[in-house]
């Protein structure tokens, strides 16, 4: 049914967000490794998720890839259940062995409609997070959303479902005390850090570019530390962090192998699947030197070799020994989580409101361009003779009279259909 431009049979197609699917794989159920096998690399993902996003003809896809979890949203108006997430899953990450997938495949969740909402919203706001209460990943979400529009692979629902995320994620942070004691990787390892009362002009190695790095040399950089050398797979992003510092350098993780600078305190925390300082490594970068070295291992699964703390002399800190730290502070977070629990169902029930709002501008958004349609057709063909002959003054009058009949013909139908939908929800 469709009138005045409105079609009614359309928005009760789209008023729901049982389109919105979340594949998740997270810490909770899967180890480490296992989530690492479906990153993406930044060389790769613009591609990759544009070929698989036209493959399984999705209408929408967003790719959030962190330290713990990947999260695949898509918007699919169809049907949707786990055997086709496992084929999506596949094509994602080609090189691993079905019976691999088979093995974890139904330690993945996957989440529909108002779930994946919730979930969303839980995740941006830590909740769902290894450490409740760290902030970084609010805008790993935001940035992954950015992401995948700079790709062109989302669209309206996606950006409305990101955009009640990061609002109720915001608002969990603020109206309670979750983040109130330091949990956080980097927070922690900071204050950590500042206890070891280094000098300002020690030489700090950092390894990888990722969010936490970068998080983690704002706090360097407020901290004076200016002798600072970044190294990273891709050198433009070891680059962007470096020029934070006066006397900032930048390398490839490559040219790890002949670095000879040196360091005093390095942090490291990449994406890869095995030890980035091995042995033959640490005795590069040390280069003969026995000083004593701190080390701060922030990635799951760690870059550095476990056998090197006890071989030389570092004071290595890795995420466990961080976890029983923020352990200790989650402990006093937690009668926090049941008022973020109310937060994060009244952000659905915002939601609910903007998306049902969106949904009837959508359906309603050719009543204005119709009604000045009519109106142009009526003064320039059907009335155009009889409208020769009026004066200046009667067409002026006339034209205030036209003006005011189209902006009641688009107000009006508008509020009427609103209303015929907003009863119609109701009885159901």
């Amino acid at each position: 049914m469709k009138t005045f431009g409105f079609d009614l049979c359309s928005y009760r197609k789209f008023n729901c967000v049982e389109e919105l699917k979340v594949i998740a794989l997270t810490h909770k159920n899967l180890g480490l490794e296992d989530i690492g096998k479906f990153h993406l690399a930044d060389d790769e993902r613009e591609t990759r998720l544009q070929e698989i996003k036209e493959k399984f003809g999705f209408d929408e896809l967003m790719f959030l890839s962190t330290c713990n979890r990947v999260e695949i949203v898509i918007s699919v108006n169809r049907f949707y259940c786990m055997g086709q997430a496992r084929e999506l899953l596949q094509e994602l990450s080609s090189d691993v062995h079905p019976d691999f997938l088979q093995r974890i495949v139904h330690k993945v969740e996957l989440f529909s409609g108002r779930a994946a909402l919730e979930h969303l919203i839980k995740v941006a706001s830590s909740l769902d997070s290894m450490v409740i209460g760290e902030r970084e990943i609010i805008t790993q979400v935001r940035k992954a959303f950015e992401e995948s529009r700079q790709f062109g692979i989302s669209g309206d629902l996606c950006r409305l479902v990101i955009k009640q995320t990061i609002a109720s994620a915001k608002r969990i942070y603020t109206d309670t005390h979750i983040a109130r004691k330091p949990v956080s990787v980097v927070s922690l390892a900071w204050q950590r850090i500042l206890s070891k009362r280094l000098s300002k002009d020690s030489r700090v190695l950092l390894i990888g570019a990722g969010q936490i790095i970068r998080n983690m040399s704002r706090f360097l950089q407020k901290g004076k530390f200016e002798n600072v050398t970044v190294a990273n797979r891709t050198l433009q992003r070891a680059e962007s962090i470096a020029e934070l510092f006066e006397n900032g350098k930048a390398i490839s993780l490559e040219d790890l192998n002949s670095y000879t600078e040196g360091f005093d305190l390095m942090i490291t925390c990449t994406g890869s699947d095995e030890a980035v300082i091995t042995e033959r490594i640490y005795d590069q970068l040390t280069h003969g030197e026995e000083k004593h070295k701190i080390i701060f291992d922030l990635a799951l699964p760690a870059d550095v070799d476990p056998a090197l703390a006890n071989e030389h002399d570092i004071d290595y800190t890795g995420m466990p020994q961080l976890k029983m730290v923020a352990d200790k502070n989650i402990a006093e977070r937690s009668k926090e989580i049941e008022r973020c629990e109310q937060l994060v169902q009244e952000g659905m029930a915002e939601f609910d409101k903007m998306h049902e709002q969106r949904q009837i501008e959508l359906a309603m958004r050719d009543i204005p361009r119709a009604i000045k349609e009519i109106r142009e057709t009526a003064i320039g063909e059907v009335f155009a003779k009889d409208l020769e002959g009026l004066d200046s003054e009667s067409r002026e009058v006339l034209e205030k009279i036209m003006g005011y009949m189209e902006k009641k013909y688009i107000s009006v139908p508008m509020k009427m259909a609103k209303q015929v939908i907003l009863e119609s929800k109701g009885r159901s």
